[in-house]
């Protein structure tokens, strides 16, 4: 029996350097899961991925001088390089309302 053919959709952003390809395997274990994010690094990340500044997201959870850092934070452990990526990573493994 032959293994059928997966398919891969490669997204590629407007200005970004980086190119975006979901992982083929399901089974794999994936890095920068939602579950290495604490509480307020998902609420921070859901910010982003409603549309939110850094500024607004600051003043919602009274961190404002700390959501640029808690953002670098974020990206490193999900391995993402910009806010993009960030958001299009949290609309696929967070359950943002």
């Amino acid at each position: 029996m032959s293994e059928s053919p997966q398919i891969v959709i490669i997204f590629v952003l407007p200005g970004a350097s980086t190119v975006l390809a979901p992982a083929c395997a399901a089974d794999e274990p994936q890095p920068g899961t939602a579950v290495d994010l604490s509480p307020r690094e998902r609420d921070i990340l859901a910010g982003v991925a409603r549309g939110e500044c850094n500024k607004e997201i600051g003043r919602r959870l009274g961190i404002e001088a700390t959501a640029k850092a808690h953002l670098r934070s974020i990206f490193k452990k999900i391995g993402v390089a910009n806010r993009t990526q960030a958001a299009l990573w949290a609309l696929k493994n967070l359950h943002i309302d």
